[in-house]
């Protein structure tokens, strides 16, 4: 039982929240735990409890390698139910929230921990209305080895997008240090950039059902493969009776 509780805890690691990606920015894309990153919270996505306001909190920890779950967050940051000054955030209007942490220094983390995501909800100050994800849960950001060599992620879409015949949507694609980069949708490219580290073109999709986005950086010594895929709703006919 412990070795499947193990390996379902690793499986979610591998495999981030499906709609965590669109909720939270950081910069830089692929944070380590020794730097100072910037996160962004759009108030609009997830549950989207927290639209409107203009002064919110984060509640914030890490998951390390220590965690026994995605819901064992360890060196807890925030006052709940205060107006914490420590993690409160800056609004930049249109529902977007920021705070910026010196990753290390904010957590107080001992020497030697590994730091996996950073994870949060947000919070109005009495903590009566909290952003979430879409499905209640926690929302996280994923931390990076140092010196990981090449890494490719296509921050947007989502996995299980669904989207109407013919209805563009943006992909964002991105490395963290420039390579050869290319887009594929069902095996046809459709975008491609050398010598960069962002591809954001727009697909509109014409044919019906899954389709399969495969973004593939190749810096001469490394290639690196994400992909994530997408679903075109069929066309329904209205049948009318005579």
């Amino acid at each position: 039982m412990r070795l499947t509780k193990q390996l379902s805890f690793l499986f979610a690691l591998l495999f981030p929240l499906l709609n965590s990606a669109q909720i939270l920015e950081a910069t830089p894309a692929f944070p380590t735990q020794n730097d100072v990153v910037t996160i962004t919270y759009d108030a609009s996505e997830g549950n989207a409890a927290l639209v409107g306001q203009t002064q919110i909190y984060a509640h914030t920890g890490v998951i390390t390698s220590t965690s026994t779950s995605l819901t064992n967050w360890q060196y807890v940051k925030g006052t709940w139910g205060q107006a914490d000054p420590t993690v409160a955030m800056t609004s930049l209007g249109n529902n977007k929230h920021q705070i910026t942490i010196n990753i290390s220094q904010f957590y107080n983390y001992p020497q030697g921990t590994t730091v996996l995501k950073l994870a949060f909800v947000f919070r109005t100050a009495s903590g009566a209305i909290v952003g979430r994800s879409a499905d209640g849960s926690d929302i996280y950001y994923d931390i990076y080895p140092t010196n990981a060599g090449l890494i490719a992620k296509i921050f947007h879409p989502n996995n299980g997008l669904a989207v109407d015949l013919n209805q563009s949507f943006s992909i964002d694609a991105q490395t963290n240090s420039n390579a050869d980069l290319e887009i594929f949708d069902n095996g046809n490219s459709v975008a491609s950039l050398s010598n960069a580290s962002q591809l954001t073109p727009t697909i509109t999709p014409t044919t019906e059902g899954t389709h399969l986005i495969k973004f593939v950086a190749t810096n001469g010594n490394e290639t690196k493969v994400d992909s994530v895929f997408y679903t075109v709703n069929p066309t329904i006919i209205p049948q009318y009776l005579s």
